[in-house]
């Protein structure tokens, strides 16, 4: 019985781990360079919930905090830095993702006989994939007309995609009969 439930998290939980060391470099790049990247207003504005509560936070940023709270209650449950907070967070939500996609995708590859592996792989290549730029030697800017499915930079779009995710697969399932 344990071995059963053992074999059947494995990929799973070594999908979830790999995937949230992969995404630690530019995770941790955005969480603690000072760098042109949305992670540290949001954290500037976390800590002002933090310190002041919803009165110090003007009602623009009120109306999508989700970041904002998932900061202060990470960076409270660990007695951490906000980066930290805002790095773990991110980590998380990354591998929550993947595992999302596998729990979704599993079922089909597995009547097709994809190993576990495969699947993983194949997840992974989800999760870093990005628009390629095929004019990028005339400009130098690789982002500029694209908008990436992978978001390094913005904290709300990473706490996003899995529940935007979620809502997708809630909503085809809901359709689908």
């Amino acid at each position: 019985m344990v071995n059963r439930i053992l074999d059947r998290i494995k990929a799973p939980l070594l999908l979830f781990v790999f995937v949230m060391l992969a995404f630690v470099p530019i995770t941790y790049h955005y969480a603690y360079a000072d760098v042109e990247a949305d992670f540290k207003q949001h954290m500037q504005w976390a800590i002002v919930l933090a310190h002041n509560g919803l009165g110090g936070i003007s009602p623009d940023v009120l109306a999508h905090a989700g970041w904002q709270f998932v900061l202060v209650f990470v960076q409270r449950l660990f007695n951490s830095s906000f980066e930290f907070a805002g790095f773990l967070a991110a980590l998380f939500s990354t591998g929550s993702v993947a595992l999302i996609l596998f729990f979704w995708y599993q079922p089909s590859f597995a009547k097709m006989n994809w190993p576990n592996w495969k699947i993983c792989l194949l997840i992974f290549g989800v999760c870093i994939a990005a628009p390629l730029s095929l004019l990028w030697f005339l400009d130098h800017l690789m982002y500029l007309g694209y908008i990436g499915i992978t978001s390094y930079h913005n904290p709300t779009s990473i706490l996003l995609k899995p529940f935007a995710l979620l809502q997708f697969i809630f909503t085809y399932l809901c359709f689908r009969e």
